[in-house]
């Protein structure tokens, strides 16, 4: 049963409620006349005593109630009391219409209809409310000064009633309101032992819970924490309550309460590292009426992000197997890219795969590496694989070693790393099931599992210059590897919509340079935008090349607009798609020239004579009395692509 404290002004007041209270069977902890002077005493000598309820009155209530952390019930007058006091004055004043003014705090009485009172009791009723007790009398001087024949109110009131020789009556809490307050009290004491129930049977349910719990408030404040967090973290819940969350626990940040608490959005699977050991959390938004109240964080013990032979994993360090980039160095000034960056930071804190889509040239991998210094991960390898360059014998060795030997396993069995896999569209139908399987955890390729090798995580990102869902739709990528990965996916928009990074870009790329080989040259605002009309089909790569190019080539401090455009593989103005049969064939579609009525020189004459040889670059370069070499150099000057001519027939 919730025990009561009686904090009240005077002694009939604490009479009729005592009488009340026994009526209802509350349980009474804690009782005291409280004023001004004694308040905060009794307050705390009630909160001692283990009250869970105060019955208070009047401005008395407002007081405690800012002082004490439990429910306040109030003593309010009723009308039947109110009425009672009222025939009173009347008979007081001895008038047939007296004009009665009624004092008290605005938490004093219940309902008051004025025209009710005034035409049960025939008075002219007038009442005047204050917030603070430091207003009584100044109320009481208005209601004076109104011209009112008794005043009805507190002692302060009747006081100075008596100084200016105003007839008054003091106000009187009665039975009938104490049997009110002690009601509310009992309803309420009723509803506090049901939640101290239903607490009590969710401690024992947390308790017992295999996983960690922990309640926070939408500051991200602890609340409650569970017996798995005691001992997780070696500290009793009464330490922890009212902390800020990420100061117990640094892995989880603000910007993954912000993501929860102010977008109520819930958050499933993040990582964090705990004393070493690899948790998932999970964070849900606590809703009430549609506002944030509080959050409830879950987690549960992974596997250690350092197992793994340590050995190992500092010779693929040694090696080079590192990601330099990190976010805070990352440009990103256009607000598209602004967008991905921040997404691939959300991203970073999970361990699924991901996938980042771009031209070719394009951040994906400055982002990968970003990903991984920002992830659980950031203290193991980063290792990069190109799907391009490898047959899938080496792929497979790479991965998981030779099979039978022990001297030299594979990437899965050298402890936890970030696989970053370029140009993932690449691969080997063949290869992209082993990927799968790596992902899904499925078995290994027979023979590959030597000795007492285990398989460790592999955190994978993959980057792709197509769409891999188109290519699914061909049958020549697999439709569950490509929902493996794309599950978290970021999109690198092209240099060419981003000039504020193309600025920021060939800003960062001179200074190198020029701190590099002790060179100092300065483009012109001209020569910039220049720059910036530019397609960068080849993206920051290209870009970089372009300013290396500048650096070396210039005779002269100023690099001028028509300077910075020589130095360009095509003019400023005509993009490379224009040199494309791609963009031809679009030209075509538009109503614009044709590619051949657009094109003439030396790019002319390659894709006519690609397109005599249906393709062939041998043939095409002996028709050209040329080198394959050079052939294939100027293709990729003139941007022409390296399918052209295939499966077309000379005319």
């Amino acid at each position: 049963m919730a025990k009561i404290a009686m904090l009240l002004p005077n002694l009939e007041i604490m009479e009729a409620v005592s009488y009340a209270a026994n009526l209802y069977h509350l349980t009474v902890c804690s009782v005291a006349i409280v004023n001004r002077s004694n308040i905060q005493h009794c307050v705390s000598q009630a909160l001692a005593d283990g009250a869970d309820i105060i019955i208070a009155r009047g401005s008395h209530a407002e007081i405690i109630r800012s002082l004490a952390h439990i429910p306040v019930v109030e003593i309010r007058i009723t009308s039947l009391e109110i009425g009672n006091m009222l025939k009173t004055a009347r008979d007081m004043t001895g008038m047939d219409c007296p004009a009665i003014a009624l004092t008290g705090p605005e938490n004093m009485f219940a309902y008051i209809d004025t025209d009710s009172f005034n035409h049960l009791f025939g008075v002219r009723l007038k009442v005047y409310l204050f917030q603070k007790v430091e207003e009584m009398t100044a109320t009481a001087k208005k209601a004076v000064e109104d011209g009112a024949d008794l005043v009805i109110g507190g002692s302060a009131v009747c006081e100075y009633c008596r100084s200016v020789s105003v007839p008054y009556l003091k106000t009187v809490s009665g039975r009938e309101s104490a049997l009110e307050a002690c009601r509310l009290a009992s309803q309420l004491s009723e509803a506090l032992d049901i939640e101290k129930q239903n607490a009590a049977s969710l401690k024992m349910l947390l308790d017992y819970t295999y996983s960690g719990i922990i309640h926070i408030d939408k500051y991200g404040r602890i609340l409650q924490v569970n017996r798995f967090v005691e001992t997780l973290l070696m500290m009793e819940s009464s330490a922890m309550i009212q902390m800020p969350v990420w100061r117990i626990i640094p892995g989880i940040t603000k910007k993954m309460l912000d993501y929860v608490l102010q977008k109520q959005k819930k958050l499933h699977s993040a990582a964090i590292l705990i004393n070493q050991s690899e948790f998932l959390i999970s964070l849900s938004p606590i809703l009430v009426d549609g506002n944030t109240a509080g959050a409830i964080i879950s987690f549960y013990e992974g596997r250690p992000v350092a197992i793994g032979n340590e050995e190992m994993k500092k010779e693929l360090i040694r090696q080079g197997h590192v990601a330099k980039m990190k976010f805070d160095n990352l440009i990103s000034r256009n607000p598209a890219m602004q967008d991905t960056v921040r997404q691939a930071r959300h991203f970073a804190s999970f361990q699924f795969p991901i996938l980042i889509v771009g031209e070719s040239g394009t951040e994906k991998q400055p982002l990968a590496e970003c990903i991984h210094n920002e992830s659980a991960f950031h203290d193991t390898p980063f290792i990069r694989l190109n799907c391009s360059c490898c047959s899938d014998e080496e792929f497979e060795k790479m991965l998981f070693g030779k099979p039978g030997e022990t001297e030299s396993p594979g990437l899965v069995y050298r402890g936890p790393c970030t696989l970053y896999l370029s140009r993932i569209e690449r691969l080997s139908l063949h290869m992209q099931y082993q990927i799968l399987n790596l992902l899904q955890g499925a078995p290994y390729p027979s023979g590959f599992l030597s000795g007492q090798a285990t398989p460790n995580r592999i955190r994978v990102i993959a980057s792709s210059r197509q769409n891999l869902l188109s290519l699914a739709e061909k049958g020549v990528f697999l439709r569950d590897l490509y929902y493996n990965l794309s599950a978290m996916t970021l999109s690198v928009p092209p240099l060419r919509e981003r000039p504020e990074d193309i600025a920021a870009w060939t800003d960062v790329y001179m200074r190198e340079f020029q701190e590099a080989y002790g060179r100092y040259i300065k483009l012109t605002k001209d020569a910039l935008k220049v720059l910036q009309s530019y397609s960068w089909p080849g993206n920051i790569i290209e870009l970089r090349m372009v300013c290396s190019r500048i650096l070396i080539n210039a005779s002269h401090y100023y690099i001028d607009a028509s300077e910075a455009e020589s130095y360009l593989d095509c003019p400023a103005g005509q993009t490379a798609e224009d040199f494309l049969p791609a963009a031809a064939s679009g030209a075509r579609k538009s109503g614009r020239p044709h590619l051949e009525d657009q094109v003439c020189g030396p790019a002319a004459e390659i894709i006519a004579a690609l397109r005599r040889c249906g393709g062939s670059r041998e043939q095409t370069a002996r028709e050209l009395n040329i080198s394959t070499s050079t052939l294939w150099r100027k293709m990729k000057k003139y941007r022409i692509d390296k399918n052209e001519g295939k499966g077309k027939f000379s005319s």
